[in-house]
């Protein structure tokens, strides 16, 4: 919570080809993207696939996203 999808591929998050990022970038939705996600052990990561949704305001501004997460 309350970090950019940047802050977290610089530390948790591997989103090697850019995937999601570029989902952002172009305000798509998305399902079954999977990325590497590591846990409190550094050697470890786990897969999970996200999905999203961007979400307007009244103003047709991008107000952020909603979705979900499977290991």
């Amino acid at each position: 919570m309350g970090r950019t999808w940047d802050e977290l591929t610089r530390s948790v998050v591997s989103d090697p080809e850019g995937e999601i990022a570029g989902c952002f970038a172009r305000r798509e939705t998305w399902t079954a993207r999977t990325v590497s996600w590591a846990m409190d052990d550094p050697s470890l990561e786990v897969p999970v696939a996200l999905g999203g949704v961007p979400v307007f305001g009244a103003d047709g501004e991008l107000s952020g996203y909603r979705g979900f997460g499977l290991l």
